[in-house]
């Protein structure tokens, strides 16, 4: 698991999670599972606020259960869809109830999109909003 991300596509249009940053907090090997701190921006009309994102082990390896600010009580499942262990994932998560279909990647590749993870990210999430980019995100 990477230290920090950006979200770099999202599959609506909402605007909600533009320029979202997420942070590791805490990792454990031996669980596994990382909390990671989505720090959002608060573009477009929507709050700025940081949302944690507890991670655990689900029940196969393209899963992980997934609790957002210590809800306890609303356990919900995440989807590794693809991932190439180095600069990128796309990752189906869900946040405000509804699943959330997202091309994450590495601080060092928001520039250079690998061309694998765009094309993952376009033949499962159907549709593509870019979320994040320099000029709008370098001045928040």
């Amino acid at each position: 698991t990477h230290r920090s991300g950006l979200a770099l596509l999202d599959a609506d249009d909402d605007g909600d999670l533009d320029c979202m940053k997420a942070v590791r907090t805490s990792y454990d090997e031996s669980g596994p599972s990382a909390e990671y701190v989505w720090i959002l921006k608060g573009l477009n009309g929507h709050p700025m606020k940081n949302i944690t994102v507890h991670f655990e082990k689900g029940d196969t390896p393209d899963k992980a259960v997934v609790t957002v600010d210590n809800a306890q009580d609303q356990k919900l499942e995440a989807r590794a869809i693809y991932a190439d262990f180095h600069s990128c994932a796309v990752l189906d998560i869900p946040y405000n109830s509804k699943p959330r279909c997202l091309l994450w990647v590495t601080e060092e590749a928001k520039d250079n999109i690998p061309s694998k993870c765009h094309e993952e990210f376009l033949k499962n999430c159907n549709t593509e909003n870019i979320i994040y980019d320099k000029e709008t995100c370098d001045q928040v």
